[in-house]
């Protein structure tokens, strides 16, 4: 009946205002949208260049894999390194992207020396362990974040994985931080590293805890809009603005 579907239409309504409004509290002035009685607009341009990366989170949630090929562009990992910007101004420290391919950037592209650097960098562990090594490329490691104190080492270290797939839960247990100091890092037997995981998406607050609880420290797309609103200028994988600007286009032209 006609009432029936005006209350499921309401009810459909209030759901999705009720997803806006915690979207816009959790990812504060990074979110690019804003709530005008019933509709929801963009906000204005000086306000849009402070949430360039929630845009990009959301522009590689929805497009699926194949369409995000554009020549030259690496959206995966410029996810990384915008990752790589959460984790440092989370911690108050510094980081390295490790992901592969490792192009640009500074970091190896061989397994053992990108550990080399890790440890050189982290001054945690002392190099690679090659008697294990086993044809790595990255172990499930995109991020590697710490916080110096001094040159000794026992600080904080963060590992962590990114997963911008439609299969991303299925990633949340694949990091092992404890794995990878034990199996490829000598001289280990320090803290080991604190687990997160890193995803374009926006986690649903029913499945948070239980996320946690598997992933580590979340960092979905609220979380690394706040903490690096604005995408960096990739001089490696791409401009990210240009990508989303040609996948846009390509998109369009497609549904007309």
């Amino acid at each position: 009946t006609r009432c029936g579907q005006s209350s499921r239409l309401e009810e459909t309504a209030g759901r999705i205002r009720a997803e806006i409004e915690c979207r816009t509290r959790l990812a504060r002035n990074a979110y690019p949208f804003r709530l005008r009685g019933s509709s929801l607009q963009r906000k204005g341009h000086s306000a849009r260049l402070n949430s360039s990366t929630y845009a990009f989170c959301l522009m590689l949630s929805a497009v699926s894999w194949e369409d995000r090929k554009v020549k030259g562009h690496f959206p995966e990992r410029v996810f990384e390194e915008v990752s790589c910007l959460a984790a440092e101004k989370y911690l108050g420290g510094k980081s390295l992207r490790f992901g592969w391919p490792r192009k640009g950037g500074g970091m190896p592209s061989k397994f053992g020396d990108a550990i080399d650097k890790v440890c050189i960098r982290t001054g945690e562990g002392a190099g690679f362990l090659e008697d294990d090594y086993a044809g790595e490329n990255d172990a499930g490691l995109d991020v590697v974040a710490w916080k110096p104190i001094d040159d000794r080492p026992g600080k904080v270290v963060l590992f962590g994985a990114c997963a911008t797939g439609v299969n991303w839960e299925d990633k949340l247990d694949e990091l092992r931080p404890k794995h990878i100091y034990g199996t490829f890092v000598r001289g280990s037997n320090t803290l080991a590293p604190a687990k997160a995981f890193f995803t374009p998406r926006v986690i649903p607050q029913e499945h948070w805890r239980s996320y946690t609880s598997r992933a580590g420290i979340l960092f979905d797309r609220c979380r690394v809009s706040i903490l690096a609103p604005e995408l960096p200028e990739s001089k490696h994988h791409g401009d990210a603005r240009e990508w989303m600007r040609l996948t846009v286009g390509r998109t369009a032209q497609g549904a007309t």
